[in-house]
């Protein structure tokens, strides 16, 4: 036999069911903007090529371990000194 909710369980429940329209609402906006933005890099590839390129070099010049070597160095020197 199950146990019927009891009416605070009740309000937890139906907050959650609440919780998650709202995330599959996100969900959705964010599904319609994901399509929003695969058609616009197929209608634009040029530009989408160019951005893209735009971004790596931006990686590669900020984000690379030859471009973080000095402040990892600095890093890895402070804790190889704490042993």
């Amino acid at each position: 036999m199950e146990n019927p909710l009891r009416a605070d369980e009740y309000g937890l429940l139906e907050q959650k069911m609440k919780l998650l329209k709202k995330e599959q609402s996100f969900v959705l906006e964010d599904l319609h903007q994901l399509a929003e933005t695969i058609q616009h890099i197929f209608e634009n590839y040029h530009e989408a090529e160019r951005t893209a390129w735009s971004a790596r070099q931006k990686c590669v010049e900020n984000y690379s371990f030859t471009a973080m070597e000095e402040a990892l160095l600095t890093i890895f020197m402070k804790y190889e000194n704490c042993k």
